[in-house]
């Protein structure tokens, strides 16, 4: 189950309760992550957005929500290219590659 900051809690007490009601066992293997949040107007979203064109969110599971427990803002900006994720083969074009390294540069520099 991927869930929203506002929905992760309830999200875990409604499974647990339609499990009761069919008389299901549930267990987890491990703890639940947190979803991953970084509030729009932090200071790494303001600087990212010009130099990315927009902002949304990432449908595949990454670490920023171990980043967003402890309280660190953070964004998810790479090169890759979203069709090719976690796939056999799985590539970077040396071109997406040189492109991200200018907008990291960048965003260093809006970020000091």
């Amino acid at each position: 189950v991927r869930t929203t900051p506002a929905l992760h809690k309830k999200a875990f007490e409604l499974i647990e309760t339609v499990c009761t009601k069919l008389d299901a066992k549930i267990h987890t293997v491990y703890t639940p992550s947190p979803p991953g949040y970084t509030d729009p107007k932090t200071k790494i979203v303001a600087a990212a957005v010009p130099l990315a064109g927009s902002i949304g969110h990432a449908e595949d599971s990454t670490d920023l929500c171990f980043f967003s427990e402890i309280g660190i803002p953070g964004i998810i900006l790479g090169p890759g290219d979203h069709e090719l994720s976690h796939k056999p083969n799985e590539y970077c074009t040396i071109k997406n590659i040189e492109k991200a390294t200018v907008v990291y540069k960048k965003l260093i520099e809006k970020m000091k």
